[in-house]
């Protein structure tokens, strides 16, 4: 630890032995405690130099260095995250509204809108673009799937009015969501519109509302742990309040869906903890902690580094002080001590034997044929156990796992992240990032996913305690964007990255039966018109679950369309992406 402390010095105060002078206005005095002082010499080069042993003094004495002024200003004043201002509690979400927890989906790779939240019977069907991009092949793969009417008079299934006072239909892939209509009664489309096509750039933008390289991009689950985190003063919940699923797939060909659980600017102890199931095995060896030793030895262990610990914090106090002065990375080095000490309450938590298997059911997912003869292979036998025998059928496996961290008896989650990569990879990556064939695998892994998704849902009057309860967790379907209006190669069935008009979805929670519907719409160009942006999601968010969004660390008025206050962003928020007026 004293090395931290020596190398925070060397980064203010260039270092001075007692035979180097100290310098002072325009002499240099130069000082020795063995020697006492030597005549005065001429100032050179302008640099302030004195021991370290008296900066560090003079520094607890007369308070941190000014760039860390800010920090331990907000410190002191004992204001924790998302803590709700008085004068802004009228702008807030009625605590009998709010949502307890968040399972949020990311369809990594893009969803297309047109042929799911977003259909508009007749339009494109003269020019074979939006649903009528690849209409043949969407039937078939949609019955495949099982959504057996796909191709009779209900194609299209009528949902609501968007903002324009265009009729807006579900498409096929989303039978599964249509089949549960307490589900349906409870969904809220929200249009979305933002201008970065890479994955790269757009996953982190969607994901925190920042661009990347902003050093304030941090993941929404990073900011629900860090509210709780916050207030778990008494350490009563060890494990962490946010998790990912985040990756652990070859499927995912770049690493920005770290962005889902990124840092940011809060310190390390609001990080959530990221889990991959692929990788259970190796989850489960780390959290043994076998390096440490036994049981016993690792309660040594732990007891020892306590008090190593213990004493550095108490050489970070001023005299009579109760807290430590510059120590933002001691900290969090301290939290993750802690955190480490109870990795048995982690792994106890997890329950691993029940939930950490590989789960191996089979879904519409091996297509037969060539172009344009495709079909879906219906013989249960013809492809083994699992769609895909490394990995398994990791979102269903995500699913179930989040859905217990969120519904634990003694320790709930209050966020989890779960990406869904599919079973069967997109020619672009993911499940969803089809450059070449949209119909068969954006049917196959949506289907795969909402089915597992409702399979972790209460039906009306089942009232399973660990299974989600719309009244207490909101989910949230989320995508870096959606897919183009037209193919993007011709004779292909493939479209190319669209994030021009697109949607989030918002299931339960605040969303009740009169929220049910659309805000935005989107053009006959496919551009939106009328739409939320990314940032504006996240704060919604945050509303959602009572937490105040508007912090250096998080997001400010400005972020809200048209607005610069506080006040009137969380309400214009409020009521455009979770249609409550406040």
């Amino acid at each position: 630890m004293s090395g931290v402390v020596r190398r925070l010095s060397r980064a203010f105060v260039r270092p001075c032995p007692s035979v180097r002078p100290f310098y002072t206005g325009d002499t240099c005095e130069k000082q020795s405690e063995t020697h006492g002082p030597i005549e005065p010499r001429v100032r050179r080069y302008g640099v302030l130099c004195m021991k370290r042993r008296d900066f560090l003094r003079a520094s607890a004495a007369g308070g941190a260095a000014a760039v860390g002024a800010s920090v331990w200003t907000r410190r002191a004043n004992a204001v924790p995250f998302g803590e709700i201002p008085s004068d802004k509690a009228s702008s807030m979400l009625p605590e009998n509204l709010r949502a307890q927890s968040v399972l949020e989906c990311f369809l990594y790779g893009g969803l297309i809108p047109w042929e799911t939240y977003y259909a508009r019977p007749g339009l494109g069907e003269n020019n074979e673009t939006f649903a009528y991009t690849n209409y043949a092949q969407m039937i078939k793969a949609s019955e495949g799937c099982g959504f057996t009417e796909a191709g009779s008079t209900k194609t299209f299934t009528e949902f609501a009015t968007d903002t324009a006072g265009q009729e807006i239909y579900f498409g096929p892939y989303m039978g599964r969501l249509m089949a549960r209509p307490d589900i349906m009664k409870r969904l809220r489309v929200v249009i979305n519109r933002h201008t970065l096509s890479p994955h790269e750039a757009a996953i982190p933008l969607v994901a925190s509302g920042r661009t990347l390289g902003n050093p304030a991009l941090a993941g929404l689950s990073t900011h629900v742990n860090r509210y709780f985190v916050d207030r778990d003063t008494a350490g009563d919940h060890p494990p962490p309040f946010s998790y990912g699923f985040v990756g652990g797939s070859n499927f995912v060909n770049n690493d920005g869906v770290l962005s889902l659980i990124a840092q940011g600017l809060h310190p390390g102890s609001a990080r959530p903890l990221n889990i991959k199931l692929d990788a259970a095995a190796r989850l489960t060896a780390l959290l043994n902690r076998p390096t440490v030793g036994s049981v016993d030895e690792r309660k040594q262990f732990d007891a020892l580094l306590n008090v190593y610990f213990q004493q550095y914090a108490a050489r970070l106090k001023r005299e009579g002080g109760s807290s430590a002065v510059r120590a933002a990375k001691f900290s969090e080095l301290l939290q993750a001590s802690i955190t480490q000490s109870k990795t048995d309450v982690i792994q106890s938590v997890l329950e691993a034997n029940d939930f950490l298997p590989m789960q191996t059911e089979k879904t519409c997912e091996r297509v037969l044929g060539v172009p344009p003869n495709l079909t879906f292979d219906t013989d249960p036998n013809s492809w083994g156990q699992t769609p895909n025998p490394t990995f398994g059928n990791l979102p269903a496996m995500n699913l179930r796992m989040a859905t217990h961290l969120l519904t634990h008896e003694k320790y709930a989650a209050r966020h989890a992240t779960v990406v869904d990569v599919g079973i069967r990879q997109a020619d672009g990556g993911g499940g969803y990032d089809t450059h070449s064939d949209g119909p068969w695998r954006q049917a196959t892994n949506l289907n795969n996913f909402l089915d597992h998704l409702m399979m972790n849902i209460n039906t009306p009057g089942e009232n399973n305690p660990r299974k989600l309860d719309l009244d207490k967790t909101m989910v949230i379907l989320n995508s870096e964007f959606g897919r183009a209006p037209a193919r993007q190669n011709p004779g292909g069935q493939g479209r190319n990255h669209w994030p021009l008009g697109y949607a989030q979805i918002y299931i339960g929670g605040p969303i009740r039966e009169e929220q049910r519907g659309i805000y935005g719409s989107i053009g006959e160009d496919g551009v939106a018109t009328k739409f939320t942006t990314p940032a504006e999601n996240r704060i919604a968010a945050l509303l959602a679950l009572g937490i105040y969004p508007f912090d250096a660390v998080a997001y400010s008025g400005s972020d809200a369309q048209g607005e610069t206050q506080e006040g009137p962003a969380a309400r214009s928020i409020i009521k455009r992406v979770l249609g409550h007026t406040v």
